[in-house]
């Protein structure tokens, strides 16, 4: 159970949504049918900066470790695309979807080890269109 706190959406929600513009501490606050409680705290800091990092490698071998290449992003709300390229340019994988990575399969197959060009478009928590490109190896 969340503390009461005007900076979240939903007090009573397992995911809440942080919407305060500076750094707050919540306690967190558990209480099973048997009685027992549990209390804990959770610090929610602020990062104006936009963080956007796509691994420059990845291994999709099913060990899961490194299966999906996915971005990973700091300060951006949504994804509009992001969109992997094969060495012939050949688009292989798009989603608008943050959470969605690509396991490495083009049309059922696995693709084979070699270097893959990415791009990406976000907003912003600021509500600004962000650009990001780069490259990335599959390896096998």
């Amino acid at each position: 159970m969340w503390t009461p706190a005007s900076s979240l959406d939903d007090a009573t929600s397992y995911t809440p949504v942080f919407t305060d513009n500076k750094e707050r501490t919540y306690t967190i606050v558990h209480k099973t049918a048997a009685g027992c409680l549990t209390v804990d705290t959770q610090v929610v800091k602020i990062n104006k900066n936009i963080v956007i990092y796509v691994p420059n490698a990845f291994t999709p071998n099913n060990d899961s470790r490194n299966d999906l290449l996915k971005p990973f992003m700091i300060g951006i709300k949504q994804l509009t695309y992001f969109k992997i390229f094969n060495r012939w340019g050949e688009l292989v994988f798009e989603t608008k979807s943050i959470n969605e990575g690509w396991d490495g399969r083009f049309k059922g197959n696995p693709v084979q080890s070699h270097t893959l060009v990415w791009m990406l478009e976000g907003i912003g928590a600021d509500n600004k269109v962000y650009h990001a490109k780069g490259s990335t190896v599959l390896i096998r």
